[in-house]
């Protein structure tokens, strides 16, 4: 399957969705590249993340296991990442909600860079492309005007997808070549994909290929969306860091991981203009990140592999 895009040819078939002549790129919404899913499976129905007068809560949706009975679990991982990154790009390309699943599932995380050898990590990358889709995602924005104290409140929120129509086999280790799977996009989330932001995809690649965290994957989707709509110098805070990439962690801890997980990202991106500030001291002056305007991450030349 072949569909013209904007002067080049996207081939879906092996998954080369190019827009541009010198990368394969996906996207992401800014709304969705401002906070981030679960690194690891928990035991929690709803996950709650806040960056400034927003508040993202992700509430597990239900699916039925092999066996019949009931799963409700946050998505979490590697896995539902590529998920997400899989569906908003494929409705991007096309211009439509409906996403064809298929094989092309498979050869998009493959593109990623994650094979689905064995039949525990094939049953991971559909379960979690389930729970992606059966999920609720809100956002809440709450300010109050300082002069009058009156409260502006909105909420916006759905399901991920309206419906999701999947045909496996061998246990949900592949998907069906007989059948034709679907999953279809929310309004919302329709909506969201406008103001969506350009990821390097073989970045995303280089980063799976080269370490373990979903952290460093999260800060790369992160600075690609942030520098891409930074009109001029803006600063971040340790805490507001801390509340929008979902750790549990201590901060102390919290900092160890961000700074590595940052140190990952900019070997794809290191164009991007972030800046440490640790302060006069341990008590007084501004403590976080500097944040600059930056050239377009998909032009940022990779890195060879670490091994």
């Amino acid at each position: 399957m072949r569909i013209p895009h904007g002067g080049y040819t996207l081939s879906l078939g092996d998954k080369l969705l190019k827009a541009r002549t010198s990368d394969v790129h996906g996207f992401l919404p800014q709304e969705l590249l401002s906070f981030s899913l679960p690194a690891r499976r928990t035991h929690d129905t709803v996950w709650e993340r806040h960056n400034g007068k927003y508040t993202f809560t992700v509430t597990a949706g239900t699916i039925k296991d092999l066996d019949g009975s009931l799963l409700t679990e946050l998505p979490s991982g590697k896995y539902a990442r590529a998920a997400l990154l899989f569906l908003f790009t494929q409705a991007k390309f096309t211009n439509n909600a409906q996403v064809s699943i298929d094989q092309n599932y498979r050869a998009f995380t493959t593109l990623l860079g994650m094979e689905w050898q064995g039949v525990k990590r094939s049953k991971e990358a559909l379960k979690q492309l389930m729970l992606v889709s059966s999920a609720t995602f809100t956002i809440i924005e709450q300010t109050i005007d300082e002069t009058t104290g009156e409260e502006h409140y909105v909420d916006t929120g759905s399901r991920f997808s309206e419906s999701m129509d999947l045909w496996a086999l061998d246990g949900r280790t592949q998907m069906s070549n007989d059948q034709q799977s679907t999953v279809t996009l929310s309004p919302m989330m329709m909506d969201l994909l406008k103001r969506a932001a350009p990821l390097n995809i073989q970045a995303w690649q280089w980063i799976l290929r080269n370490s373990k965290s979903s952290m460093a994957l999260d800060i790369y989707a992160w600075l690609c969306g942030r520098l891409f709509r930074c009109n001029g110098p803006a600063r971040v805070t340790w805490v507001q860091l801390y509340d929008q990439f979902g750790s549990t962690a201590p901060m102390k801890r919290f900092k160890q991981h961000f700074r590595a997980g940052l140190s990952v990202a900019l070997l794809v991106y290191p164009e991007a203009h972030i800046t440490e500030d640790t302060g006069l001291n341990k008590v007084k002056g501004f403590k976080g990140f500097h944040l600059r305007p930056s050239p377009d991450p998909r032009d940022s030349a990779l890195p060879e592999d670490k091994n």
